[in-house]
């Protein structure tokens, strides 16, 4: 929401304010992932990039039509956090293409050997 925010404020259309706001929320925890040497959550676990993308949407809707504040904030985070939480709590996957090939997440002494 902050990126999407920011873009906004200098002077971005919508859609990209969107596409950053996406990306920098996803690219964020993939960096993560790959410092601690773990396969990235948005590759192995539940819905993660989607409800991203539906924040930074809202966000940039809010802004679009001025309604932006602390009340559509909340909403906002709310709509993001809870179907990822969800996703982790029962095991839930967006589709995929190929769904006989799945992420394996290694453990650091696998990589040493």
């Amino acid at each position: 929401m902050t990126v999407t925010t920011a873009a906004f404020a200098a002077q971005f259309e919508p859609i990209p304010s969107v596409v950053l706001g996406t990306v920098t929320g996803v690219g964020g925890g993939t960096v993560r992932g790959v410092v601690i040497r773990e396969v990235p959550t948005v590759l192995s676990s539940g819905p993660y990039a989607i409800p991203a993308a539906c924040a930074a949407t809202l966000t940039a809707l809010a802004l679009a039509f001025h309604l932006y504040g602390g009340t559509i904030v909340v909403v906002v985070a709310a709509v993001c956090f809870s179907p990822r939480m969800l996703g982790v709590r029962f095991e839930l996957n967006v589709p995929v293409s190929h769904p006989s090939v799945t992420a394996k997440t290694r453990s650091p002494s696998e990589e040493d050997s």
